[in-house]
Parts: structure tokens; C-alpha cells; sequence
């Protein structure tokens, strides 16, 4: 028997609650010094065995003025104390069970305190007080006449128990009556095999537990002159052993299908990983003939180039960018030589209305350089000799007309001001190149959730602990919050998540080709999983979800009041994304190669960050676009590693300004302008060239972007407050529509043009939810 407190919690190691229980253990058997925890195997009257740890020894009882020690035996669950203990009275040899409504012939005991047992205000303490308070009136045992017969053996589950000991001198034996009393008349039995008794008072009666197999008893019937021969203590020695011996050898035989069984399960594992490996072996052999060739191929076409490039070293070039282009006509030359008069004019004119507009050259001279430039139009020159030639005049005008200082400012000007026309060849340059429109162009990899959208009350948010427009997610007191809402509200079921939604909204832009976005998450294999699954395929989505085999796909409480929306998530399989057996499967790293612009909220960061950056990484050293969401507040505040490490490889950032206030909080950026924020957000190190754009929405406000050297402010489209539906999504349709134009090259504005009009579209439907066709052009 153990008694330290490391033994015993070793004991306890598979409990449930095991910290209760082994204090409950250890103030018992400090108060009781005679009980003793025990590890032993508890049969059920199903058969099935489970170890469990019992307090076995003696109570010390009153009677009449003495007091005995009564040996009991109380076996623990392992949801202690959750479930009441199972008690017996373990009689000595020289015992003998005194049948009452308390204890039944088996020893088992039955007490109106087990009965009403409650884990929050009962305990193992208080049940051995009305132990001793009921053995005080009743006694259990008595003492075994001489010519008794012994106690029949205890199952499985039940070691021998020696006789009682009496460690104090004021402790003696009880006096029992010779014979056993007469008992109150039997009651019929439960269904569990015990007898079912009833209570002054209380007719309901105890519930049926588990208890102890017994194995029936062998009678020894005593002979006419009441001795016991040896014959008769043969037979009962045969019997307890031959009992025994069963148990034991169910016992090893359960052992043993258990161990046959786990080394089956292991060969399968291992016959699965086998064909894995094999599989893999196939796969990179495959890759190295691929590479292979294509490093032969690269060989042949690097030949080809440096023979090129000798052949044209070699060559007498002509480098006047007039005798480039050749023409089949004097025609054709003639309406070349009219295309670049005008575009030279027209920049000319452009140029010199700046310069008059700022004041670095009066309208004098605007209007002589105007005609000299006119009355020269006949002259041949291409576009690119008349820019040049512009160029030129302006200077001698600039630094004739103002000061060193005042040329600077004149020459920002009118860089400023050529900027803002050439600004769609910036904003290309800045987002980057992109291929054609393609399926799978676009890459999305997030949280999927069914959202369950209703239309809630003030007291519904408090009783959750919710803000009118946040998104948390669940907690443990917010376990019954999706019940509660399907019992209160008229609820709706919308395909949801943060990046799934973005997804759908670019794809639904986008039109042609179908399925032009790619998504990958995590779902459970159920209902609601397939439900997710027929939504994506719905929309043209080409989702490839990883089903998680134990956990259920994850749920979003949508708790909407007037013109806000508080998101409750339950990711559970959502956040359980398994990169190894999902995203590193050769099929489905093909579609991250086959992409060019990636985009991952910042709530994905909660479930497999290292995913997360390998997309990241890979969009880096590919020349990929990589996009980010802060998705919520408590992204920067709660997971500020995983959101530091991955800004880096971030080309693009999306929030809103509550979420960008968090993120200034965490940079310590000491102001609370959003457009300081974005640029000093959009300043922070970048491990690549291209310039950081970050883009924070404000509502009904103006739309802040920050780019590497302005900041720039879009309104958005203006909506009658009674038009607005549900603001539920709105900021997922906004990445979505600013996706969609940017996977087809479109300049900055037309990107933010098509956010604004997908955001615009979701806030007059309930939830994250569009027409069959958009209204876009």
C-alpha cells in the first residue's frame, strides 16, 4: 500500500479530476490513519475490468460505549468526484455480514448520502462520518459463530484483508451476537442484482452503478454435531482457488488479446507508412527525371542566348530610336510621324500648364513656348526625341525665372503632379506584374466556419460578455452561446471564415475562368463539413479541405445588432490544420506554385503559423504577392510573435482602424491617426524589394493606403443608413474585391474601386452573402 503523496499521485495519474481527488485522498487518510490507498482492477457485472484506486482498512466506530474498528473498502472512479464511490464492508475471518437495509448480503453498502451524492458539496470525509454514524446504531458485522461457515472469497478487484488490527489500547473488539439478528423482509431486486430498499420518506430508489462480480459462495454444510471436517475446508479451498485461478486467467487472456490487438494496429501503421515511403520514393524519382530534363533544357536555351548575344555584339547597331521603326509606306511613316507629333504636344502642353500653375514660369512665357512648339510640329520627331526636347526648355525657363531653392520646389512639383498622372504605372509597379488569368491564380488558406447569423438584444451580448462590433473567440463561457441562440432566435446558416469569404467574393468578381481561386482549410467529417464543401463548389471555388477525423467543423455565433455584428468563433477542427498531411502533399503544393497572389487573415495565425510562413516564403523567393488581414484586435495583442515574424514577407496589409490601433499600441507608435499609423506601418523592414502597401478601412470613412512615399485617402461608395442589412462581412468583401482586380493587373484605384463595391454589396444582404451576378464594370 502507498501512502506518500508521490505514490498517490502516481496512482491517480488517469483520473480525470485528479488534483480533487488527491486532496480529497490525502485530508482522508491524514484524518484516518488506518486507510490506505490501493491500485487494484475493479470488475464491473458487465465483466469489464478497469484499475482504480480504493481506500481500504478500518473506521473507527462507537458502540455502546466502546470503540470498534469496522474494516470498509471504498473503491474511487476515475471521474471522482464527479460519481459517487462504490463501498464495502470487508469482514475479517472471524466476521460475519449483518444484513440490513444499509448492507446487503455482499457487503456492498447503500446510504442515503451516496444516493444524493452532489460533486460540489460531497465528499470522501463526510461519507466516512455517516458511516460511523450509521455502523454507531446498526452495526454491520457480528461475530462468527464456531461452527459458521467462512466468509465466501471476494472477486477480482478484492485482495485478501488480514485481520483487524487495534493499534490503540481504548479500541476493542466489538461484541457480537452469536447468532445473526432477525432482518426487516427482503425487497426485490434491481436489475443490477442488488436489493433495492427503500427509505422513510424516500421511495425513489438508488441508481444502478456497476458493482463487484461476486462468485457464488461454496456451502459447506456443517455436520449433525455442528464440526467442520477436513473434507468440508478441502472443498472450499478448491473452490476459492479454482475461482482465482479463472480470474487470473481471464485476466492474462484480456491482457493478451489487448497486446495482440495494439501489435495489430502497429503492423497496419506500419504496412500504411511503408506504402507512404514507397509512394514518396515514386514521387521524388519522378521529380529528379523532371529536373533533369528541365536543367538539360536550360542548358540548350542558355546556349542559345549567349550565342545571341555574341551574334548582336558583333553587329554595327544603329542607336537612333528614329531609324527603330521602319515603315512599310510614305504613308504609314507620315501617321507615325503625326501620333508622336501629338503625344509630344500634348505632354508639352501638360508640363508647361504645371509650371504656369506653380508659378515657375509666367504666362508670357507659357504662351511663346506654346506657339514656338506649335509652328515646329512639322518637324519629324518621335515621342520619346520631343520629351527630351521639352525637357530641355523647361530647365533654361526654371533656372532663368527662379532661384536655386525655388527650382527644387518648382521640379517636386512637377514630379508630384506627373506622379499623380502617371500613377496607374506606379501602382503596377509597386503591386508587381501579374500573369494571365488563370485557374488557381489566387491562393487563399484560412479558418472555414458555418456562420449561424441571428439577430440578437443587448442582454443576449452581456450575458456573453460580447461587444457590439468584435470578433473573439469562444471561450469556455461561451459554450452554450450557439444553443442559446438557435432556442431564442430565427437563425440562418451562411458558408463563412474570414479568408473562405474573401475567397468567394474574388471568385464571384472574377466570373472567368471558374474556380480561378484556390482555398485550403480544415473541417471535420460531418454534416456541416459536407454542407461547407457543396457551398465552395457552389460558388466555383476550388476548396481543398484537410478533414480532421476526430474534431467537428468549426462555427461562428453571428450576433447582430442594428447595423453591427459581434463574431463568437468556435474554430475546433478549424484550428487544427494538419500541414504535414495537407499543404506538403505534392498535389497540393502544385496549386501554391501555380499561384501569384496569396492571401491569409491573421486569425489562420491561431491555427498553423509554420503554414502560414512556408506560403509566405515561398511567395518571397517566387516573386509572388503576399497579403495579410490583422482580421481582429486581438491577433497583435495575443499571437504578436507569430504576426511579427510573418509582417516581413507581407507585400500587402489589410485592417480596419480599430485593428490598426492595436497593432500601433503593440509598435509602441504613440499616435492614434490612422493615416500616421499606415505610414509608419507601411515604413517597418520589408526582407523584399517591392514596396509594403497597407490599406486600413474606417466604415463609412474615408479608406487610407499607404504606399513607400504618400498617403492616400479613397471615400467609399455612399449608402442610405436604412439600406444597410448586416455589416457581417463586410471587411472580408472588401480584401475579395481588392483581390479580384488585383490578380488582373488593374491599377491601385480600380483595386480599392472594386473593395468598395464588394463591401457595398454585402452590407445591404444578411451576412457574408451577394447576388448570382455582380453589377461591376
Amino acid at each position: 500500500m502507498a501512502t506518500n503523496e508521490g505514490a498517490i499521485k502516481k496512482m491517480l495519474q488517469k483520473y480525470k479530476y485528479k488534483d480533487l481527488t488527491m486532496r480529497e485522498v490525502l485530508s482522508t487518510i491524514a484524518l484516518y490513519k488506518d486507510l490506505k490507498a490501493v491500485p487494484d482492477n475493479y470488475v464491473f457485472n458487465d465483466g469489464i475490468m478497469k484499475e482504480l484506486v480504493s481506500l481500504s482498512g478500518t473506521i473507527p466506530v462507537p458502540y455502546k460505549g466502546n470503540v470498534y474498528n469496522i474494516p470498509v473498502q471504498l473503491w474511487l472512479f476515475d471521474t471522482h468526484p464527479y460519481n459517487p464511490p462504490i463501498c464495502f464492508v470487508k469482514p475479517t475471518n472471524s466476521m460475519m455480514i449483518k444484513q440490513s437495509k444499509h448492507v446487503d448480503a455482499n457487503g456492498r453498502i447503500y446510504l442515503p448520502y451516496l444516493h444524493e451524492w452532489k460533486p460540489n458539496t460531497s465528499d470522501i470525509l463526510g461519507l466516512i462520518q455517516v458511516m460511523v454514524v450509521v455502523f454507531a446504531e446498526e452495526p454491520p458485522v457480528f461475530s462468527r459463530s464456531a461452527n459458521a461457515a467462512p466468509n465466501p472469497p471476494y472477486g477480482s478487484g478484492y485482495t485478501s484483508y488480514p485481520a483487524v488490527s487495534h493499534p490503540s489500547t481504548s479500541y476493542t473488539p466489538m461484541p457480537m451476537p452469536a447468532t445473526p439478528p432477525t432482518f426487516p423482509p427482503s425487497y426485490p431486486a434491481t436489475p443490477g442484482g442488488y436489493i433495492q430498499y427503500k427509505y422513510p420518506g424516500h421511495v425513489t430508489p438508488y441508481p444502478s452503478q456497476p458493482v463487484y462480480n461476486q462468485p457464488s459462495p461454496v456451502n459447506v454444510v456443517p455436520r449433525q454435531d455442528g464440526t467442520i471436517t477436513e473434507d468440508h475446508i478441502r472443498i472450499s479451498l478448491e473452490s476459492a482457488i479454482t475461482d482465482k485461478l479463472r480470474r487470473r486467467f481471464g485476466e492474462e487472456m484480456s491482457r493478451g488479446q489487448a497486446e495482440l490487438e495494439a501489435l495489430k494496429r502497429t503492423e497496419d501503421d506500419l504496412y500504411k507508412g511503408r506504402q507512404k515511403l514507397t509512394n514518396m520514393v515514386e514521387n521524388l524519382d519522378k521529380e529528379i527525371e523532371e529536373v533533369d530534363h528541365n536543367i538539360e533544357l536550360l542548358q540548350r536555351k542558355d546556349k542559345e542566348l549567349t550565342d545571341t548575344l555574341k551574334r548582336i555584339e558583333e553587329q554595327t547597331t544603329n542607336d537612333d530610336i528614329d531609324e527603330a521603326v521602319v515603315t512599310t509606306t510614305p504613308l504609314y511613316r507620315q501617321i507615325l510621324v503625326l501620333y508622336a507629333e501629338e503625344n509630344a504636344t500634348e505632354d508639352t502642353i501638360f508640363y508647361l500648364g504645371e509650371a504656369l500653375r506653380r508659378g515657375v514660369i509666367d504666362l508670357d512665357a507659357f504662351l511663346k513656348t506654346t506657339a514656338e512648339g506649335r509652328q515646329r510640329g512639322d518637324e519629324p520627331r518621335t515621342t520619346k526625341r520631343r520629351k527630351m526636347e521639352v525637357g530641355e526648355r523647361l530647365n533654361s525657363l526654371v533656372n532663368k525665372k527662379v532661384d536655386a531653392t525655388r527650382s527644387r520646389e518648382a521640379k517636386d512639383s512637377i514630379e508630384e503632379s506627373e506622379d499623380r498622372r502617371v500613377g496607374e504605372i506606379d501602382c503596377k509597379t509597386d503591386i508587381g506584374a501579374m500573369p494571365s488569368l488563370a485557374k488557381n491564380v489566387l491562393f487563399g488558406m484560412g479558418n472555414p466556419l458555418l456562420d449561424i447569423s441571428a439577430a440578437v438584444n443587448e442582454e443576449f451580448l452581456k450575458k456573453y460578455g460580447l461587444k457590439a462590433d468584435d470578433q473573439i473567440l469562444a471561450g469556455e463561457e461561451h459554450k452554450e452561446i450557439f444553443e442559446d441562440m438557435v432556442n431564442k432566435f430565427s437563425v440562418e446558416y451562411i458558408a463563412g471564415g474570414s479568408t473562405q469569404n474573401s475567397m468567394r467574393l474574388a471568385q464571384w468578381l472574377i466570373g472567368e475562368p471558374k474556380q480561378a481561386a484556390t482555398f485550403f482549410g480544415s473541417i471535420g467529417q460531418d454534416e456541416f463539413g459536407r454542407k461547407l464543401q457543396e457551398k465552395a463548389k457552389s460558388s466555383h471555388l476550388d476548396a481543398h479541405y484537410y478533414k480532421h477525423p476526430t474534431s467537428s467543423t468549426g462555427t461562428c455565433a453571428v450576433c447582430i445588432t442594428g447595423k453591427k455584428r459581434s463574431l463568437v468563433a468556435h474554430l475546433a477542427a478549424a484550428n487544427l490544420y494538419n500541414k504535414a498531411e495537407h499543404l506538403n502533399l505534392p498535389e497540393n503544393w502544385e496549386l501554391v506554385k501555380k499561384s501569384h497572389v496569396f492571401y491569409i487573415a491573421g486569425f489562420f495565425l491561431t491555427a498553423s503559423p509554420e503554414a502560414a510562413m512556408d506560403v509566405a516564403t515561398w511567395a518571397k523567393e517566387n516573386n509572388g504577392i503576399f497579403c495579410l488581414n490583422l482580421s481582429a484586435p486581438f491577433i497583435p495583442k495575443c499571437f504578436t510573435k507569430q504576426l511579427l515574424d510573418i509582417l516581413p514577407l507581407t507585400d500587402i496589409l489589410f485592417g480596419n482602424e480599430t485593428e490598426a490601433g492595436a497593432f500601433a499600441e503593440l509598435q509602441n507608435f504613440q499616435t492614434n491617426s490612422v493615416n500616421e499609423i499606415a505610414r509608419l506601418t507601411q515604413a517597418l523592414p520589408k526582407e523584399s524589394s517591392r514596396p509594403r502597401l497597407v490599406v486600413f478601412t474606417q466604415g463609412e470613412f474615408n479608406t487610407i493606403v499607404a504606399t513607400d512615399n504618400k498617403v492616400i485617402e479613397f471615400p467609399v461608395i455612399p449608402i442610405k443608413p436604412d439600406d444597410i442589412v448586416d455589416t457581417n462581412g463586410a471587411g472580408d468583401a472588401f480584401v475579395g474585391g481588392f483581390l479580384s482586380q488585383l490578380v488582373q493587373s488593374k491599377p491601385l484605384e480600380r483595386c480599392i474601386e472594386g473593395a468598395h463595391y464588394a463591401a457595398n454589396v454585402i452590407i445591404q444582404n444578411v451576412g457574408c452573402t451577394h447576388p448570382s451576378e455582380p453589377n461591376f464594370h
